[in-house]
């Protein structure tokens, strides 16, 4: 796990408990609603597609919304 930490994406900003849990909620997911059978490394690659993809968007929003509580 030391050498995943040293690895970390400008993306990552989970911490390992919680891509766990995702990753496992991904592969029940892909079981229960789409009768699909995935492993970890897929589950893990999806996480990181849309962890990567939506970063900028979910930091542009949470900026946006502090600014306008600091303006009150």
């Amino acid at each position: 796990m030391e050498y995943m930490n040293k690895m970390r994406r400008k993306w990552d900003i989970l911490t390992d408990e919680r891509k766990a849990q995702l990753v496992d909620e991904t592969i029940t997911f892909f079981k229960t609603k789409r009768n699909e059978q995935i492993g970890m490394v897929a589950a893990g690659e999806i996480l990181d597609f849309f962890s990567q993809a939506l970063v900028e968007d979910a930091y542009n929003k949470a900026i946006s919304d502090t600014k306008g509580v600091v303006k009150k």
